[in-house]
């Protein structure tokens, strides 16, 4: 008996590797709008899949203000969009690694500090035993790529400084540093 209550304790532990659950707060953030402070970049990378059972990531469109810090032995910093159209090759690796995967993420284009947008999801999502994070998209209301829905950058998936904690309690809030609400915005 107790062989076999061992063996269901690491099967369960096992499966809550692999498992995941989700939290989704849409409700009470959907249609926020927010103004980005800082020129920044679209790029496309990697979001956590919202609508799997299982802890997932696939390609997705994501969003991330400028200077953008690459996190290697030189500490590379880049502090524009033409810096990286300068050497494409050495800062697609510096920000996105060597892996075969990484070879299909890069920046898209530059995008305005004032570009605003709109929440679309929220969702507190478990990533195995590492714990929860915030899984937020938006919709971009304005500029070239208005109507594009993008990740933010949060605890588990960004390129560069997560605007985001990972989650404590159930309140959700980017950081002022980045983004601040449309309601507070001076034309």
């Amino acid at each position: 008996m107790i062989k076999y209550i061992l063996k269901l304790t690491a099967v369960l532990s096992l499966s809550a590797c692999a498992f995941s659950s989700s939290l989704d707060y849409t409700g009470s953030y959907t249609g926020d709008c927010y103004q980005l402070l800082k020129p920044s970049v679209l790029y496309k990378g990697w979001c956590a899949n919202l609508s799997s059972s299982i802890s997932t990531a696939g390609s997705c469109l994501g969003v991330q203000s400028l200077p953008i810090q690459a996190y290697d032995k030189e500490k590379s910093i880049l502090n524009s969009f033409a810096q990286y159209q300068s050497d494409k090759e050495f800062w697609n690796e510096k920000l996105f690694g060597t892996s075969l995967s990484s070879s299909k993420y890069a920046l898209v284009d530059k995008i305005s500090a004032n570009t605003q947008l709109q929440i679309t999801n929220v969702i507190k999502k478990q990533w195995g035993t590492d714990g929860y994070f915030w899984a937020v998209r938006a919709k971009l209301l304005t500029g070239e790529y208005k109507g594009s829905v993008v990740t933010l950058p949060t605890y588990k998936f960004h390129l560069g400084n997560a605007w985001t904690k990972r989650p404590s309690t159930e309140n959700f809030y980017l950081d002022s540093f980045y983004v601040k609400s449309c309601d507070a915005v001076v034309e």
